[in-house]
């Protein structure tokens, strides 16, 4: 099980690293669609009151889909260390 030592620490170092730039994202993608949502507000002459509802679902959509892909990556990066499927020929063999 040494062989998977690496990869092991390959995971790690993704979550930590994603884990540790995520809350700057989140602050940073969260501006920019605050503000988009806010010039598109002008530009339509909509109320002068914010959708809160709509601003949060924005929010959960922007968390859910930096989540997604960091299951994603780590998916891709641990796909490795699955046991690779014996074919119904070696179960036969007995091998």
């Amino acid at each position: 099980m040494h062989e998977l030592r690496g990869t092991a620490i390959a995971i790690a170092i993704v979550v930590v690293a994603s884990f540790a730039v995520m809350g700057a994202v989140i602050v940073v993608l969260g501006w920019t669609g605050f503000s988009v949502y806010a010039l598109v507000k002008m530009i339509r002459d909509g109320s002068d009151e914010a959708s809160a509802t709509g601003f949060m679902v924005g929010v959960v959509v922007m968390v859910t889909t930096l989540v997604a892909l960091l299951a994603g990556a780590i998916k891709l990066v641990g796909r490795r260390m699955e046991p690779r499927k014996r074919g119904d020929r070696a179960l036969e063999d007995g091998s």
